[in-house]
């Protein structure tokens, strides 16, 4: 039971959970801080982005997409998640160009509060705690009349803590390495209506002390919306897919690979004459396997300095 409890620790804002003999680490990347105009990085300038994130779940799934069995009863795992997470992401819009595009770079530090019951097992924790902070040391976009695209490097550094017996904390206690590439597309002159994905792959490192790598994944979030003035109103969501197996002696199991979709509508506003932005977004979860499946709501404050 200690090995699938290890694996219950929360990752930095991704705010997913595993359990059972099959257990394994899921996607690490927050998905839910993008979604309409994904990809579109802002003018030259500074920015803070407050991200405010609310993930519940009461469903757990096997690798078939069913409900986790608790062995030996028959009957599902008796399973409440309730997870909160604030993080800080300042933006850093250089005004500098490489070969025609803008460079650009940023970083989050997160903090998140979870709440785990697993009745079956006698699991019940809580914590908040700093999580793993993410810095994005290189982005690059192209801004052309009807399309923005670009590429970019990320990681995430195993900074928050983490023990086998404290499954509620956040740390994931490996690193991980993301190339991204992103495009929003405008159908109009006008640029009235967007279509949006901003995608990465997920490359892991072994966990410190344990002779287990977690597979890599790929995922990416999308958005659809239209504009009028400063207002956006579309529909929005993410994708993720586990496309390399778990390695190693000590993985919890090797022959299963995890995935989840999300949808959902989205709003953002902008507060000219505040020169204040507000995103909102609910996301509900379908599709999943070897993972929790619940609902996201995620506000987020945007402040240009």
């Amino acid at each position: 039971m200690g090995r699938a409890l290890r694996c219950l620790g929360e990752g930095i804002l991704a705010l997913l959970v595993c359990l059972s003999a099959g257990a394994q680490e899921s996607y690490r990347y927050a998905l839910g801080t993008s979604g309409l105009k994904a990809a579109t990085v802002p003018p030259a300038g500074n920015y803070w982005l407050f991200y405010n994130f609310i993930y519940s779940a009461d469903q757990l799934l096997d690798g078939a997409g069913n409900p986790q069995q608790a062995p030996g009863s028959g009957e599902p795992v008796d399973f409440d998640l309730y997870a909160y997470a604030n993080a800080h992401r300042f933006v850093f819009v250089t005004g500098h160009q490489i070969l025609g595009a803008d460079y650009s770079w940023n970083f989050a530090v997160p903090f998140v509060g979870t709440d785990l019951k697993i009745t079956n097992y006698g699991v019940a924790d809580s914590s908040f705690a700093l999580g793993d902070i993410y810095v994005e040391p290189f982005v690059i976009e192209w801004h052309l009349p009807q399309i923005d695209f670009g590429v970019g490097y990320g990681l995430i550094a195993p900074s928050g803590p983490r023990r086998a017996d404290r499954p509620s904390l956040p740390g994931k206690e490996y690193w991980t390495h993301y190339p991204m590439y992103g495009v929003t597309y405008y159908f109009d002159e006008e640029r009235t209506w967007t279509a949006a994905m901003l995608g990465r792959y997920e490359a892991n490192t072994g966990l410190q002390g344990r002779d287990y790598r977690p597979g890599d994944h790929f995922n990416f979030e999308w958005g659809i919306a239209k504009s009028i003035r400063t207002l956006d109103v579309g529909v929005s969501g993410y994708c993720d897919w586990q496309v390399t197996s778990d390695s190693g002696t000590d993985p919890a199991n090797t022959g299963v690979r995890d995935r989840s979709f999300a949808i959902g509508p989205e709003v953002h506003y902008f507060f000219a004459k505040r020169k204040f932005g507000l995103h909102v977004r609910a996301w509900w979860e379908f599709g999943a396997r070897d993972r929790s499946q619940g609902e996201i709501i995620t506000v987020t404050f945007v402040k240009p300095l």
